[in-house]
């Protein structure tokens, strides 16, 4: 498995301990605003040690239908033609996988932390706000 994958699984393990094995309900949910060096365990190899300075800030924000290392992300649909939301529908021929938040953080969302829904939910709405210098990015989701 290569270190990038150890981080990933570690953080979605780390992410579930913290949140319960619980799904998330329906209605306004959150990604973090950034990844702590405390969240982050990378694994050495030999002499390294690996060191992480820096908290990830949050990068952006999408939907799959399954765990994280199931890869298989939602494109959804545009809601507008500035590109600002996202609807992702469920149901129909994929009814019985699952719904999973994911939350994307870096530079270009090279880590991952997912959430598993509730799989009653039909839709989730994710609307990324204009950056503002400073500040932690603001994505709404909302889901029913």
């Amino acid at each position: 498995m290569s270190p990038a994958r150890v981080v990933l699984t570690r953080i979605a393990l780390s992410l579930l301990a913290a949140g319960g094995a619980q799904a998330a309900q329906a209605g306004q949910l959150e990604c973090p605003d950034e990844i702590t060096p405390g969240h982050v365990t990378l694994a050495s190899r030999g002499e390294w040690q690996p060191y992480v300075p820096h908290s990830l800030p949050l990068f952006g924000a999408g939907m799959s239908v399954g765990p994280p290392a199931s890869e298989m992300q939602l494109r959804g649909e545009p809601l507008d033609a500035k590109g600002n939301g996202t609807s992702y529908r469920f149901g129909g021929a994929g009814q019985d996988e699952e719904r999973w938040l994911v939350c994307r953080y870096g530079r270009s969302g090279e880590f991952i932390m997912s959430r598993r829904l509730d799989d009653k939910i039909r839709q989730c709405i994710i609307r990324h706000h204009k950056l503002v210098a400073g500040n932690p990015r603001r994505i709404e989701i909302r889901c029913s």
